[in-house]
């Protein structure tokens, strides 16, 4: 698998959450269970998405 195929799936599961109709304490636990996920394919280099222990301020503004 490419590092472009991992990381379309990486944000294609994010959005899929994000979109969804579940409420807004049940998307935040989904998404924190990605997150060791998301965690492990940023440091292999395989998604472009950035972990949230990563993130600065600037990542949120931009």
């Amino acid at each position: 698998m490419n590092n472009q195929m991992e990381a379309d799936v990486i944000q294609d599961l994010i959005t899929l959450i994000m979109r969804s109709d579940t409420p807004f304490e049940k998307t935040m636990d989904m998404l924190g269970a990605l997150e060791p996920s998301i965690e492990a394919a940023y440091a292999l280099g395989q998604t472009q998405v950035k972990p949230v222990c990563l993130m600065t301020a600037d990542d949120l503004v931009s």
